[in-house]
């Protein structure tokens, strides 16, 4: 998206979310930039579209990883409460879970959507939308 323009990026951001409407019903709150390549250009772009940015804390890079282990072996040892971790459909992904999935519940981790996640800081993501914030770190910055 950094190589689009401001309107082709505009324009990407509401041809999404208006099949995304029509198909789900849904209006998306949360956006996550493609690649988690952004600049703020695009950050204040969802902003104006009613979203916040919202980043991964971990990924497994199963698109060049195929050793599940090695998947594994990269988001383990990093696992946090509250860690947003990015995965594909990848068949190396698929393998690794149930060890993901292990490792978090030995950690009395529960496992949710980034939605879920995100929940006890549901007031602060309204908080967010209302005073214009563009990420949600920087409304935590500055509640």
């Amino acid at each position: 998206m950094r190589t689009l323009s401001t309107e082709q990026i505009r324009l990407e951001l509401r041809k999404t979310n208006q099949v995304i409407e029509k198909e789900l019903a849904f209006k998306p709150k949360l956006f996550t930039p493609p690649y988690g390549y952004f600049d703020q250009r695009i950050i204040d772009l969802a902003a104006q579209e009613n979203m916040l940015t919202i980043l991964s804390t971990l990924d497994t890079l199963d698109w060049k990883i195929t050793d599940p282990e090695e998947v594994s072996r990269r988001i383990i040892p990093n696992l946090k409460n509250g860690s947003l971790i990015l995965m594909h459909p990848t068949e190396s992904s698929i393998k690794a879970l149930p060890a993901m999935l292990d490792a978090a519940h030995e950690k009395s981790y529960k496992i949710g959507t980034i939605t879920e996640v995100l929940s006890p800081y549901k007031e602060l993501l309204r908080f967010s939308l209302i005073k214009g914030c563009t990420t949600f770190s920087s409304c935590l910055i500055n509640a």
